[in-house]
């Protein structure tokens, strides 16, 4: 009895192997389908971002870790690693020591170091630009210079924006409105 109420309930004819399904869709729809999706502009694929121009090695990786635990460690450290490396290597290690320095509450120092990094950054490398920035209008706001902080967070909220960093963008956002209050 259910063999027959399944034969039943079953929509449509059951092909046979080595044939072709038969198509609930005429012939003829199918074909003015396939002339209007030809006429159809192809969709447009967003480039993909470039890539992140410098990814934290393992010596900054090491060195900030030092930041928290010894800053005037870091920063000894921070120094002589800034001598040996130039161009974009460097912001590196100028990151380190904006650390080392903003955890030694030496504000302008840090405000300094993170400009030097952010400088140091190539231009492609938005989101890193932006986080030095930040960084170093955090450290302007925190030395009681919110009108210099508020120029630097401007700044790095563009380039945040730039690169389409919704959550670093309100990050700054927030400093911004410190700045503003103070």
């Amino acid at each position: 009895m259910s063999l027959l109420l399944a034969i039943a309930l079953q929509v449509g004819p059951f092909p046979l192997p080595g044939e072709r399904p038969i198509s609930p869709v005429p012939p003829e729809v199918q074909e003015q389908r396939r002339k209007r999706a030809s006429r159809i502009a192809p969709a447009v694929v967003p480039p993909e971002p470039p890539p992140l121009a410098q990814e934290p090695s393992v010596e900054l990786r090491d060195c900030l870790a030092l930041a928290e635990s010894d800053p005037p460690a870091a920063l000894d450290s921070a120094e002589g690693w800034a001598e040996k490396v130039r161009g974009p290597q460097a912001a590196q290690p100028q990151r380190c020591r904006g650390t080392a320095l903003a955890n030694l509450e030496r504000w302008d120092q840090a405000e300094e170091a993170f400009l030097a990094a952010r400088d140091l950054t190539l231009p492609g490398d938005a989101a890193a630009r932006a986080r030095l920035g930040a960084m170093a209008g955090s450290a302007a706001l925190a030395q009681g210079a919110p009108a210099r902080a508020l120029g630097l967070l401007d700044t790095a909220r563009e380039a945040a924006q730039a690169a389409g960093d919704k959550a670093l963008a309100g990050a700054i956002q927030i400093d911004r409105a410190r700045a503003l209050v103070a």
